[in-house]
């Protein structure tokens, strides 16, 4: 029950996190997809708590509802720090196409999500989705997330180095101590969490 409170506690702080990045002007583009990864995460918080608390009996048409997104932490990551390194004001046509494992995945389980209620929980209670394929879906989304941290990582570094190798001043010294953070307050957290689950 802790662990339940907690993660919808964090849920709604998220979510109102994000909705505060989704306003803000300045860097507009980074942090609308901050705000988007913080929003998934959240989703998943709140998913994690509805599970918890046991609420899939009483609300069935939500059970799933969480399993397509997960597919978003690497892109959104990738892409978020990309925004950051490139200075990029809008998204490019090639990078949507990131979002396309996601869109597929979702477009795949529509016939779950139509299902009626009680069958969803004789479905996931009897064979934990197994019909479905979930537990190679799972697999391959810790796989897909993870395959982005060395792109992730390569961008950052690049970054730094050009920085340094531009000037030596304070400002660039504080940009190349700030791409260390987006590493460590990003990447870490992430590869830790997907290594827990």
């Amino acid at each position: 029950m802790f662990f339940e409170v907690v993660f919808l506690l964090g849920a709604a702080h998220g979510f109102i996190l994000a909705l505060l990045l989704a306003g803000k002007k300045v860097n507009s583009l980074s942090n609308r997809i901050l705000g988007s990864l913080i929003f998934v995460f959240s989703t998943d918080l709140a998913m994690a708590s509805f599970l918890g608390f046991g609420l899939q009996s009483e609300y069935p048409h939500l059970i799933g509802l969480d399993f397509p997104i997960t597919l978003l932490y690497g892109p959104l990551l990738y892409l978020y720090t990309k925004s950051l390194v490139t200075q990029a004001k809008s998204l490019r046509l090639r990078d949507w196409f990131h979002f396309l494992p996601f869109l597929l995945l979702l477009i795949y389980s529509i016939p779950f999500y139509l299902l009626p209620g009680s069958e969803k929980i004789a479905l996931v209670s009897q064979s934990n989705g197994l019909e479905y394929g979930w537990e190679w879906i799972t697999h391959f989304k810790v796989i897909f997330n993870i395959c982005y941290l060395p792109f992730v990582v390569m961008m950052l570094l690049r970054y730094k180095n050009l920085l340094l190798a531009e000037d030596y001043s304070f400002e660039y010294n504080y940009q190349s101590i700030e791409v260390d953070k987006i590493a460590e307050g990003t990447i870490l957290p992430f590869l830790s969490w997907k290594i827990e689950f």
